[in-house]
């Protein structure tokens, strides 16, 4: 039989496969903990439940993380980077439009790891070995705080926002409210507020605008009022 030589660019392309193959599977595993620790909690989560939602042996999870603990944490850090990617598509636009699709980015980012961190928390010894892994990787909350200020950093340099402000103080004018809406929606089942995430985060922008829009705005990014729904406005107490 006619030994095979293969050619350092099909070595290449084979190897890509392979890292490729085993990094999709890595991510699914990681969905699949996220998505049963969000309907069931994680002190029902069981590796096998995991393996049986990813569409993997149970053992293959074990080639990943060396304990189910390291899997439920990964799940919580997970969505970071791809949040963080994802700032860069926000171009066009005027500022408010932009800051508008920073919010819906963020209340989409809180969705996601909101369960998986409420449960890694609720868990002592999970709390415990999540702050450990934060100090060793400089990771944490405060990266979010982090890219969302340089977001606003970069909005005020190119003239769109307000230069004299505080980045963090301004994104965590935006943090908050975003956090506390998918915070509010999971733990009541339902939307309190009775509107869509855009109207909820058209709504934020606006009320910030006058503070944080520069002082050259032009016509066009001057706020606009519009007036509540009627199923909104409320009657002032005399």
């Amino acid at each position: 039989m006619p030994s095979v030589c293969l050619t350092d660019e099909w070595t290449l392309i084979i190897m890509h496969v392979v890292d490729h193959s085993e990094s999709s599977t890595k991510d699914q595993i990681v969905s699949a903990t996220r998505k049963l620790i969000g309907d069931r909690g994680i002190a029902r989560v069981t590796t096998k439940q995991i393996a049986e939602t990813a569409g993997c042996a149970e053992g293959t999870i074990f080639r990943y993380f060396d304990r189910k603990e390291d899997l439920l944490l990964a799940a919580v850090q997970a969505n970071f980077p791809a949040f963080k990617d994802s700032l860069m598509e926000i171009t066009g636009g005027s500022s408010r439009e932009r800051l508008r699709r920073l919010g819906l980015k963020l209340i989409r980012f809180f969705e996601q790891i909101v369960p998986a961190s409420v449960a890694v928390l609720s868990d002592a010894e999970l709390t415990r070995r999540h702050r450990e892994r934060v100090r060793e990787r400089n990771g944490g909350p405060q990266r979010l705080y982090m890219v969302v200020s340089r977001f606003i950093e970069s909005e005020q340099a190119r003239g769109a926002l307000d230069p004299d402000l505080s980045s963090v103080h301004l994104a965590s004018a935006l943090l908050g409210p975003c956090f506390f809406r998918v915070f509010n929606r999971l733990s009541l089942g339902e939307d309190a507020l009775q509107m869509t995430d855009e109207e909820f985060v058209a709504g934020l922008v606006e009320s910030l605008w006058e503070g944080v829009r520069p002082a050259s705005a032009s016509p066009a990014e001057q706020p606009h009022h519009e007036p509540p729904s009627a199923g909104r406005r409320r009657k002032r107490r005399k």
